[in-house]
């Protein structure tokens, strides 16, 4: 039940705190004076996980009650020009096997929009706290009862402007972000700006279409400070005819630098002729010959481009084109009907000072059987002292850890998600892709994740919903000499979801995750049971 109530703001003193995001949106709002409702809805959660495995290990699991005390707090406020968003929770953790391992977590999410009056500026900003895995090479899937997780924490400010007219539309902002890590892996701060322009329906003679971007991060390295640039700009300005070919220039241009070694990616300039095709009043193609500036970089290409909207519910859009690291593509299709949705999106993009990245690290020495390169992890594992019988050598053991990322990086996503909603029953289709690839040294890491989840209403107040899901992730893939890391997860649960009342309700899970992992150590096989009673006031 959401708790609402009628409030005049009246230049509501800022409140300081550096890591705290629902305090940044109130600096937002703190100078106006307007009428607005709020909205709270606070929760408490009672949760509790039997689970027989909870270090996740192939030889002797240990089985833990991992128990959480959740208390949460979701509210909004709107007012003609101000809009608000706030959830955050807290969580108390206990382990039956373990007090040692107990512990509080934070998570939140807040948004505030702040309108400048009618004229389409915007003063923005958000703040998102999340628990993520430490490291997704030892488990991907990492929560709060398994552990080994690490606080995030992500900051935005800044501004935008939007207007859209007979004549033109303008999309712009320039925004300041700070990525906050428990283990310092992964921070950066920096400045965003977008901007992107276009004319209407409207344009008699002229047409336009113009996109760009930059970043500027720096991160702290041990006390040297590394910095990280990117720059990219697309624009077209054509001629309109009356025969539906309308001719036009297109110019494109891209460029990013830093200051950390081995950065040698070279980029051009290129710009040409090109023609676009109104094939109807909601389709239009385009087709271009470019020049590069700079031959030893890249070929003269041809570039194209699709866009078609044959209805309000359905979207398409695709694109080729060349960049500095070869050939690129674009997809965005968006489809709905009265119980079919489909979305399929598929983006690249370059980043830098992520915590995606990983190195070979020493975990010790231990005793091996000798005579043989293929030995198994486990049989050094468990012989941390020297076997009295046998033929046995000492050898060294490493596996993979995340640490700073001072390189450029391509990454490619594909996302696929359709949702099916009967009368009674849906069904949720997602898979999603991705490839993160290291511009100077080409190692190359993959990520494919597909899952399928059934929901069924089985009366007024209960659901049964069914999940199946697999995981799979690959690491240092082209290079046969590394560890090459190879992670199959399988996780298969229902959950029984019971309204009591109309403010408390109950959910029963069962689940069972395999992983099979080329480290053998990260081989295991978890079953839980949860169930969480949860109360809205």
């Amino acid at each position: 039940m959401a708790i609402t109530a009628m409030a005049m703001v009246r230049k509501i003193n800022p409140l300081r705190s550096a890591n705290v995001a629902a305090l940044l949106s109130w600096f937002v709002i703190s100078s106006s004076t307007l009428a607005g409702e709020w909205q709270f809805a606070p929760s408490l959660a009672l949760e509790a996980t039997h689970t027989d495995n909870v270090e996740l290990i192939i030889i002797d699991p240990i089985s833990s009650l991992v128990s959480q005390v959740n208390a949460g707090l979701t509210s909004e406020y709107q007012s003609q020009f101000i809009h608000f968003e706030f959830s955050g929770e807290t969580s108390n953790v206990f382990y039956s096997h373990d007090h040692d391992l107990d512990d509080d977590f934070l998570t939140l999410d807040t948004a505030a929009i702040y309108a400048l009056g009618d004229s389409g500026l915007q003063l923005v900003a958000s703040g998102k706290i999340e628990n993520i895995s430490r490291n997704s090479a030892k488990n991907s899937l990492a929560d709060l009862v398994s552990g080994d997780t690490i606080q995030s924490e992500r900051y935005v400010s800044g501004l935008r402007y939007m207007i859209n007219n007979n004549a033109f539309s303008v999309s712009a902002s320039l925004l300041y972000n700070t990525n906050k890590v428990e283990d310092s892996i992964g921070e950066y701060d920096g400045v965003v700006g977008i901007l992107s322009t276009e004319n209407t329906n409207n344009a008699r003679h002229v047409f336009w279409q113009a996109s760009s971007s930059f970043f500027d991060r720096s991160s702290d390295d041990f006390g040297e400070k590394r910095t990280g640039e990117q720059f990219r700009i697309e624009a077209l300005l054509g001629a309109i005819t009356a025969f539906g070919f309308n001719p036009f220039i297109r110019y494109y241009d891209e460029d990013f630098s830093g200051n950390f070694a081995n950065q040698n990616q070279e980029t051009t300039s290129s710009w040409g002729p090109g023609i676009r095709w109104l094939a109807s009043p909601h389709l239009k193609i385009d087709v271009s010959y470019n020049y590069v500036a700079d031959e030893t970089v890249s070929d003269n290409y041809v570039s194209s481009s699709i866009q078609w909207e044959p209805s309000a519910r359905t979207s398409f859009t695709a694109g080729y084109s060349k960049r500095f690291f070869g050939d690129s593509y674009l997809l965005d299709l968006q489809h709905k009907t009265k119980r079919l949705t489909n979305a399929i999106t598929y983006d690249e993009s370059i980043e830098v000072f992520d915590r995606y990245n990983y190195q070979q690290v020493d975990i010790g020495t231990f005793w091996c059987p000798a005579g043989s390169d293929n030995i198994s992890i486990l049989q050094c594992a468990l012989q941390a002292e020297q076997p009295v019988e046998g033929d046995y050598e000492l050898r060294r053991l490493s596996q993979l850890e995340p640490i700073q990322s001072n390189e450029f990086s391509l990454n490619k996503q594909f996302s696929w998600r359709s949702t099916l909603t009967l009368p009674r029953t849906s069904f949720i289709i997602n898979a999603n892709a991705s490839r993160r690839e290291k511009l100077e040294t080409d190692v190359i890491d993959d990520t494919l994740t597909s899952s399928l989840t059934i929901t069924r209403k089985i009366s007024g107040k209960s659901n049964l919903t069914l999940l199946a899901q697999f995981d799979y992730l690959i690491f240092d893939k082209n290079n046969p000499e590394g560890i090459r890391q190879e992670d199959y997860y399988r996780t298969v649960s229902a959950t029984y979801t019971k309204d009591l009342a109309s403010s408390l309700s109950t959910d029963f899970t069962v689940q069972h995750v395999n992983r099979d992992s080329t480290v053998e150590l990260y081989s295991y096989d978890e079953v839980r049971a949860i169930i969480n009673v949860k109360k809205e006031f």
